[in-house]
């Protein structure tokens, strides 16, 4: 895979300041939201919740050509921990396929005490052919 340097700030650029999705006005036109780090009123926390700083999505930046989706990271946690360890890999299915996927381990500096987040690009996978539980929030169906 080759990059010019002026794509790969971009793909930094996107990672990193995470930009609202496209709106469409009524007269067809695209408007554009983007947060902004002097905003007057910065959005609340959740109780139960802190914020994963920013400068933890970085070193994420190296998966970003090793899986062909975008590399998600939370900005808000239930524990105050920091990223550990970021992996990409592949894993083959049923039929010898290979599907591409990302690890990110978080650490709270407690001893073994870790949870992670995982992306995958294997949109059937045979965990959940018969889930368990479904949710929808903001738009997204999660499936377990």
């Amino acid at each position: 895979m080759t990059s010019t340097p002026r794509l790969i700030r971009a793909s930094e650029d996107a990672f990193l300041n995470a930009a609202a999705p496209a709106a469409q006005s009524a007269s067809g036109r695209t408007h554009h939201s983007r947060r902004h780090h002097h905003a007057a009123h910065p959005p609340s926390i959740p109780a139960g919740m802190s914020a994963l700083p920013s400068t933890a999505r970085s070193p994420a930046l190296p998966l970003l050509p090793q899986v062909p989706f975008p590399v998600l990271m939370p900005t808000l946690q239930t524990v105050a921990a920091t990223p550990d360890d970021y992996r990409a890999y592949t894993i083959p299915d049923e039929h010898g396929n290979l599907h591409e996927g990302y690890r990110v381990d978080f650490y709270d500096g407690n001893i073994g005490n870790y949870y992670g987040i995982e992306g995958v690009n294997w949109t059937n996978p045979p965990l959940f052919a018969n889930p368990s539980a479904t949710a929808k929030i903001d738009g997204r169906t999660y499936l377990s």
